[in-house]
């Protein structure tokens, strides 16, 4: 007996979905070419549906996406089986293509020259968050690697802030934000002074006017 193995892809990426969507499928055939009859096995059998027959001699099975989501990654060796003797072992890699999940809050708020500031991200990864990094002004240091940045701006303006999640098959995740630090507070909230300023020169017209 001739045991054979077609596999659509040897290296099986993880998609966007978090499931493996390759297709094995197992042949057997006799001497002489004919299919056997006896059914083909894949071990280790937790990691794949059980084996569907397609005709002539071939059955299909799909690699178990339960393990793909937890990040049980490859290689494997596959061993396929047509009765008690016949053997053989292909490798399958299991590769992790996901980035990391990932949210900032609070979004691109308003905040007080000179007074601390918080950031938080929110990152989740189908395996491992293996690193975060801040970016305050996007200039390429890494200005905090927790989930928490706290900081202080100085200078008036508008400051891009970025924060990278890195999982640990290397996927990256960039959350980009903008934090706006200015002198005026309204009820304890900082707010953008030139339209604090505009604002209030309007309302005082229109009160002026009635």
């Amino acid at each position: 007996i001739v045991v054979g193995v077609e596999i659509d892809d040897p290296v099986l990426a993880l998609g966007a979905n978090g499931t493996a969507q390759t297709v094995i499928i197992g042949q057997a055939t006799e001497p002489d070419g004919t299919p056997t009859i006896l059914p083909i096995n894949f071990e280790p059998a937790e990691f794949f549906t059980a084996p569907q027959p397609i005709g002539n001699g071939r059955f299909s099975t799909t690699f178990n996406t339960s393990y793909a989501r937890d990040g049980i990654l490859g290689p494997f060796t596959i061993t396929v089986s047509a009765g008690a003797t016949t053997r053989r072992r292909v490798t399958l890699e299991i590769v992790d293509d996901m980035a990391p999940d990932a949210d900032v809050s609070p979004v691109n708020p308003s905040v007080l020259v000179g007074h601390a500031f918080t950031l938080t991200v929110d990152a989740t990864d189908n395996t491992e968050v293996a690193s975060i990094a801040w970016d305050i002004n996007e200039d390429g240091s890494v200005d905090g690697v927790d989930a928490t940045l706290t900081a202080t701006l100085n200078d008036l303006g508008h400051y891009p802030i970025s924060v990278t999640v890195t999982d640990i098959a290397g996927n990256a995740t960039v959350v980009h934000s903008t934090v706006n630090a200015t002198t005026v507070s309204v009820g304890g909230l900082a707010v953008d002074a030139p339209n604090f300023i505009r604002i209030l020169q309007q309302t005082l017209s229109t009160a002026i006017d009635s």
